[in-house]
């Protein structure tokens, strides 16, 4: 049987990105992370922030671990993927956080959190690989997924609550949702077999 591939998005889908970011953006300004709302915008330009101010932070706090220390976005999210994994679904872990350190803390972060995967991708565009359903936050992924036939899940901010298009399956930030439909697309996928499978990858393929 046809393996059904999930992929899903690191940052502000398992990872609390913008969490982090906030108290680096705090830190910077001088200002209480609590008086900086939820974002409006992909690159908190709402807070005074910008997309090469944001990369240059981030960088500033690898040394630190800043990824690796990212609170999850959700309690549900790690029982909700092993769900998920124990029927079957082949779990594709995808990122477009680039080079080596960026990469390990990463996998840290997985582990750390007890993700379950099958695979690990480091992409720029993530509708370069072929998955059967894709979860992101990402207005440019989104959009590129979309623009390549994808079926997509958007993980809802207020960033990207403005796409719409016939394969965006659904839009949540609920993980029981999440799993929901992702049993629901697997079974159709399979033709009504229940998208089931009897085994799963014991070890990560990380392709890099």
């Amino acid at each position: 049987m046809k393996r059904f591939v999930l992929g899903v998005d690191l940052d502000n889908t398992l990872a609390d990105f913008t969490d982090g970011f906030r108290h680096l953006f705090a830190k910077y300004r001088q200002l209480d992370p609590k008086a900086l709302a939820k974002p409006q915008d992909y690159y908190y330009e709402d807070w005074g922030a910008s997309k090469e101010l944001l990369r240059r932070l981030c960088e500033e706090a690898l040394p630190g671990g800043f990824f690796e220390n990212l609170r999850p976005i959700s309690a549900d999210a790690a029982r909700s993927l092993h769900l998920l994994a124990a029927a079957g679904i082949t779990i594709r872990i995808m990122t477009a956080r680039p080079g080596p350190q960026k990469i390990s803390q990463s996998l840290r972060w997985l582990a750390k959190h007890d993700i379950p995967y099958a695979e690990f991708l480091s992409l720029d565009n993530k509708a370069d690989t072929v998955c059967d359903l894709v979860i992101d936050d990402a207005p440019r992924q989104i959009k590129s997924l979309i623009a390549a036939g994808r079926k997509t899940i958007i993980f809802s901010h207020p960033y990207n609550r403005d796409i719409v298009d016939k394969n965006i399956i659904a839009r949540t930030d609920n993980w029981d949702e999440i799993v929901a439909i992702v049993k629901a697309q697997a079974n159709t996928e399979s033709g009504g077999e229940g998208g089931i499978r009897t085994h799963a990858p014991s070890f990560p393929d990380l392709t890099i």
